[in-house]
């Protein structure tokens, strides 16, 4: 019987959101509300 490999952890990201998204202070990690938009630069 072949031995299953060890599944890899998460893939290291740069941040837990999406894209133009970033975290959001004090929320645990991906947990609803965990993120929120970034500000957008005017």
């Amino acid at each position: 019987m072949p031995t299953a490999e060890p599944k890899p952890k998460a893939q290291k990201k740069t941040s837990r959101c999406w894209p133009s998204y970033e975290p959001t202070p004090g929320k645990k990690p991906f947990t609803k509300g965990s993120c929120k938009p970034k500000a957008k630069k005017s």
